[in-house]
């Protein structure tokens, strides 16, 4: 699922953005407003809700793909986590949670490399400049999900424990097979929705 090219690991995965993503259109965060172009390759400024910058762990502005809206990571998460709380409430057998809760297995599969949410080589090319916001995804998705940050940094630090990385980076002390940097940039993910800086088209995210 992660695996590594430079500074960042690498989710991605193949073919449903959801729509429910699209839909975040009134906000600032969202691909149609001041971005300019229809083309879904191409670089804009990753901003919250609020139409702040979001900046990487060295204080630059972190650029995302114009057709990965990171609304539709939120959404994603959202309608997996309420999907799987409501069966759970109704009293829904083992099994048929065990087959909900595959449906964000599958979802986190997308963030596999050349997958359909794989942020860094968006358009069937890799790109550098999206290396940051590919893992601030996963943690948009997690935190929307209810997926513990102990258990999606456990789930990188497993699949990238093949990985190969150009550079030397800093590796993390407790997920020994990630850069810190990919260990920010899922906390960063984690904080912007949390904090409801990022949520669902522009709405605040906090879930009690």
């Amino acid at each position: 699922m992660w695996t590594a090219t430079g500074r960042a690991t690498e989710l991605v995965s193949d073919s449903d953005a959801s729509s429910a993503g699209q839909s975040a259109s009134a906000s600032p965060a969202s691909r149609d407003v001041g971005t300019g172009t229809d083309d879904p390759t191409a670089p804009v400024p990753l901003v919250d809700d609020q139409g702040r910058p979001v900046l990487n762990k060295d204080g630059k502005q972190i650029m995302r793909p114009a057709g990965l809206d990171p609304h539709m990571f939120v959404a994603a998460g959202l309608r997996d986590r309420e999907r799987i709380l409501a069966m759970a409430a109704a009293g829904a057998s083992t099994g048929a949670l065990a087959a909900e809760i595959l449906s964000v297995v599958v979802h986190l599969w997308k963030f596999q490399r050349w997958h359909s949410w794989d942020a860094q080589r968006v358009g069937r090319e890799y790109n550098s400049e999206f290396v940051d916001y590919a893992t601030i995804a996963i943690g948009l998705y997690a935190a929307s999900a209810g997926i513990p940050r102990n258990i999606i940094l456990r789930i990188e630090d497993y699949i990238t424990r093949s990985s190969q990385y150009k550079e030397n980076p800093k590796m993390d002390q407790t997920y020994t097979h990630l850069p810190t940097t990919n260990v920010w940039n899922t906390d960063l993910g984690h904080e912007l929705y949390q904090s409801g800086r990022i949520g669902v088209a522009g709405t605040p995210s906090v879930v009690p």
